[in-house]
């Protein structure tokens, strides 16, 4: 696994993925809280709620990303004489069942935050900065689809 790459994915996913649906306010105080320290209620958001969806999220990108070679010329797949490669078919469904699992943790994320809004007031906060992203409430998955649950 490559740091750098691994580094862009998960500031990338952050910014793509957390902050629309945390919100700018929320995001940007949970990025200042991290290095003087979090409260009790920021660190259970982001343990239990937030590390797990960006864990999917970014294993999903990672499994687009570590696929691919950037070169000078061209871009291309890597080969490696120990492994066969998946067929883009494979890729497909393997990195869709990766989002479905992210998208579970989303909702769940969303959820939690809706049912502690008093806790987090910046997540119902809202900006007319127009660089601002306002959290859409809601996730957008599974539509037209159900779920099994096993016990």
């Amino acid at each position: 696994v490559n740091d750098s790459i691994l580094t862009i994915i998960i500031r990338s996913t952050q910014k793509l993925k957390l902050e629309p649906v945390l919100g700018t306010p929320l995001y940007k105080e949970l990025l200042g809280a991290i290095p003087t320290g979090t409260t009790a209620a920021q660190d259970t958001l982001i343990r239990e709620y937030i590390h797990p969806c960006l864990l999917w999220y970014c294993s999903a990108s990672a499994a687009q990303w570590y696929n691919v070679e950037i070169r000078n010329k061209n871009v291309g797949s890597s080969n490696d004489e120990y492994q066969k490669a998946n067929t883009p078919e494979e890729n497909a469904y393997f990195i869709r069942s990766l989002y479905e699992t992210a998208k579970v943790y989303e909702q769940t994320l969303i959820g939690y935050l809706k049912d502690n809004e008093d806790i987090f007031p910046k997540y119902c906060e809202r900006t007319d900065l127009k660089e601002d992203v306002n959290p859409s409430g809601e996730s957008d998955s599974f539509d037209n689809q159900f779920s099994i649950i096993i016990n």
